[in-house]
């Protein structure tokens, strides 16, 4: 097919205006066809459920080895060499010239320069949901990450992440008004995820800077990304070893990823995720390349799917009064809401594909070696799969919805655990929740966050 017969569209998905709504330009890509071209950024777009499912349920066709975003053919390290980049963003991530340093440039290199594989769990059908009592408890894949005894058991995590839960719910009712940002959506999964690893409390707000840039890193190569490849630059290398002093005196607790993580098998015809990491010989020490691999493929993405998916669920709640009192009312409804908070205000809404041959879908002949990028948050709306797509409501069961592109993965689990905590906890204690104020969206490619989301409860 030539490039004029191509299905395209005019679509600037990463123009401030697309990225406060997206769902308009949703709507254009999913109507103009199965696969669409964006010839202003030379890649393909999958807008539909069908066609995003197939590319997620086909690696061996649609690779995620190349860079997780658009950029391309650059390193961290080249990117911000180029003299007309701006200025790095963050305090801590600046040398004393202004430039990285060399190993700081290794660091944000490997995590933007290829993609890294997801640390995944188990997939099974009939495998309760993670917001359910009674879920199955996943020893073998959390006791190698945990940096405590008591949470090696998903048992124990989720008893420590409920916990948590209620303790900052009761402060958020006894203030009555809060910024559901600051207080609840960053505060709770640094807490959580941060003890977990065994980041020390200091070094918390480091986690979610880095993975907010890793995010926004992945748009096209422009002064937002050049930004965020400078935050990463440093900041993640520092991340890492801050990590790395702090493992004692159990260093053996997190093991070196292994070859099985990074290479799903074939069973009954389906892919199934190895297990998250193989246990390392004992008295192993955990190496910088695999605290940076721990950071890059499960706590970043698990701080980030859990801030992204309170904000967006809150939000919602807060916009649909009748929702929230059906809640209250029935409060069994807490896990399918949650899923339909994360199916309507998906955390990641993009994540992009490199194809390993040619492949046509529909009237599309999508040539080895084109970028595609798969729209989750399109997809997670599309009229075909979704009875009234646009709609939030907590009695729909969602099953089968888009998340983060890697399905299921450990940090999709624990968000729904993180969320089904604090709506839990907030729908006993809360007679009513509204918005405060008016809310902020945070542009940022690739993903739904709020800049604020002022909130009003009521004790009863």
């Amino acid at each position: 097919m030539t490039t004029a017969a191509m299905p395209a569209a005019d679509v600037d998905l990463f123009a401030d205006p697309v990225l406060a709504d997206p769902y308009p330009a949703y709507r254009v890509l999913r109507d103009a066809g199965p696969a669409v071209y964006l010839p202003g950024y030379r890649v393909w777009v999958l807008a539909r459920d069908r066609e995003v499912r197939h590319a997620l349920d086909h690696p061996e066709v649609f690779a995620a080895t190349r860079p997780a975003g658009l950029f391309d053919g650059l390193t961290a390290g080249e990117a911000v060499r180029a003299p007309a980049w701006p200025a790095c963003g963050h305090a801590r991530a600046r040398s004393v010239d202004g430039r990285p340093g060399e190993p700081a440039q290794r660091a944000a290199g490997g995590l933007l320069g290829g993609a890294v594989p997801a640390h995944r769990v188990p997939s099974d059908p009939a495998e309760p949901s993670a917001c359910a009592p009674g879920a199955r408890s996943w020893d073998e894949s959390l006791r190698t990450i945990a940096a405590h005894r008591s949470l090696r058991t998903f048992a124990g995590l989720q008893a420590f992440i409920t916990d948590q839960a209620e303790r900052i719910v009761d402060d958020l009712v006894a203030y009555g008004s809060f910024d559901a940002v600051t207080e609840l959506a960053h505060r709770f999964p640094l807490k959580t995820i941060g003890t977990l690893i065994g980041l020390p409390a200091e070094s918390r707000p480091d986690l979610l800077l880095c993975a907010e840039a890793s995010l926004q890193a992945h748009g096209p190569l422009d002064d937002h990304t050049v930004r965020a490849l400078l935050d990463l630059e440093h900041v993640f290398a520092l991340l890492v070893a801050e990590l790395a002093a702090a493992r004692a005196p159990e260093p053996a607790v997190l093991p070196t990823p292994t070859a099985s993580v990074t290479a799903p098998v074939r069973r009954g015809g389906g892919t199934t995720p190895p297990d998250t990491f193989a246990a390392p010989p004992s008295g192993d020490v955990l190496g910088q390349a695999a605290i940076a691999h721990l950071l890059s493929s499960f706590a970043m993405p698990c701080v980030h799917t859990v801030a992204a998916g309170l904000t967006g669920m809150l939000w919602l709640l807060a916009t649909h009064p009748g929702a929230w009192h059906a809640l209250r009312a029935d409060p069994s409804l807490v896990p399918a809401a949650v899923e339909e908070s994360l199916r309507l205000e998906t955390p990641v809404q993009t994540c992009a594909r490199t194809t390993t041959r040619d492949v046509r879908i529909g009237d599309a002949l999508i040539r080895e070696g084109e970028r595609v990028l798969l729209l989750l948050g399109a997809a997670n709306r599309d009229p075909r799969k979704w009875p009234a797509p646009d709609r939030f409501d907590p009695h729909r069961n969602p099953t089968g919805h888009f998340v983060n592109g890697t399905q299921p993965t450990l940090a999709r689990a624990l968000a729904k655990v993180h969320l089904c905590a604090v709506l839990d906890a907030l729908a006993r204690r809360a007679s009513h929740l509204y918005l405060d104020g008016r809310p902020r969206r945070r542009l940022t490619v690739g993903t739904r966050t709020f800049a604020s989301l002022p909130l009003y409860v009521s004790a009863g």
